[in-house]
C-alpha cells in the first residue's frame, strides 16, 4: 500500500475517533483518541503529473476516434472508441468536479436554460446544494442527445450505469478502468480521470479569483483546493527563458544579497 494511502486512510481514522469522542451517550463515547498519537509516515509523494489542454486534446480524440488492439491473458481484444466515456471525460475536465459527483448527475439536474447543473446535497462532498455553469463546448455536446433518450444519467456507459458507482457494501466501483488501461497503451504516461480536476484548477488559477475557482470545483477548504494546483510551469518556463531578468535579481541586488549572506 503506498505511503499516501496509508496516511489518509488515518487521517480518517483520526477524524473518527475524534467524533467518537464527543458522542452525546455516555455509554457510547470513547475516552481518548487512540490514533491521534500515531505518526504519519514520510516519504509520500505529492503527484506532480499535469493534464494540460494539449495533453487531454489528445486524448479526448483518443477516446472518440482511436480502437486499440490488445491482449488479455491469453486471448486477443479489440477495444472499440467510446464515446460516452468520451463525454464523462470532457466534463471532467470543463467542470474540474469529483469523478464520483459527476456520475452521478442526472438529465433532471440539467438546467437547459441556464446552461448549468443544479447539484443536490446527496451527492456533493459538503452535503449541501450546488449549482455549476455548464461550458458551452459540453452543453453542445450534450445536445447532441435525442430528446427520447435524455433520461437517467447524464453520463453512463452502454449499460445505462454511471462510470463511478458507491456499491451496497459501501465500496467505491470504477467503470473507467478498461478505457483509461485502453488509453495508456499508447500514452503510458496519461495519467488518471481525477488528474482532469488538477488541471481544471491548474490552468484557472492565474485567470480566476479564488472565490470563483472554489465554487466551481466545489471545495470549501483553501488547502485542499490548492493541493490540486500545480506549479505554475508556464510562467516557470516564461521566468528562465526571458531575455530580462526579474526587477530584484540585477547584478548589484545580487551582490549585494551575497554579501550579506557572507
Amino acid at each position: 500500500m503506498a505511503i499516501n494511502t496509508i496516511n489518509n486512510r488515518l487521517s480518517y481514522m483520526k477524524a473518527v475517533f475524534s467524533c467518537a469522542l464527543k458522542e452525546s451517550r455516555k455509554e457510547r463515547r470513547i475516552l481518548h483518541n487512540p490514533a491521534a498519537v500515531v505518526k504519519k509516515l514520510s516519504g509520500g509523494n505529492e503527484r506532480t503529473y499535469l493534464l494540460t489542454p494539449a495533453k487531454f486534446e489528445r486524448f479526448y480524440k483518443f477516446f472518440c476516434e482511436n480502437e486499440i488492439t490488445v491482449k488479455i491473458k491469453s486471448s486477443v481484444r479489440i477495444l472499440k472508441p467510446d464515446v460516452e466515456f468520451a463525454k464523462f471525460y470532457l466534463a471532467l475536465w470543463t467542470t474540474g468536479r469529483r469523478p464520483l459527483e459527476v456520475s452521478s448527475y442526472t438529465w433532471s439536474m440539467l438546467d437547459i436554460e441556464e446552461q448549468g447543473i443544479d447539484i443536490p446535497a446527496t451527492i456533493t462532498k459538503t452535503e449541501k446544494n450546488d449549482w455549476i455553469p455548464v461550458s458551452d463546448r459540453l452543453f453542445a455536446v450534450l445536445m447532441e442527445t435525442p430528446v427520447e433518450e435524455r433520461t437517467g444519467y447524464l453520463f453512463k456507459n452502454s449499460r445505462g450505469n454511471p462510470w463511478y458507482w458507491m456499491s451496497d457494501s459501501g465500496c467505491l466501483r470504477n467503470g473507467c478502468r478498461v478505457h483509461m488501461n485502453r488509453l495508456k497503451v499508447k500514452y503510458p504516461n496519461a495519467g488518471w480521470v481525477r488528474d482532469n480536476r488538477g488541471g481544471f484548477l491548474t490552468r484557472n488559477a492565474e485567470r480566476m479569483d479564488l472565490e470563483t475557482l472554489m465554487a466551481c470545483s466545489g471545495h470549501v477548504d483553501v488547502r485542499s483546493a490548492m493541493r490540486y494546483v500545480k506549479k505554475r510551469r508556464g510562467k516557470m518556463r516564461e521566468l528562465v527563458n526571458s531575455d530580462s531578468p526579474p526587477p530584484v535579481t540585477n547584478q548589484s541586488q545580487l551582490s549585494i544579497v551575497y554579501r550579506k549572506s557572507a
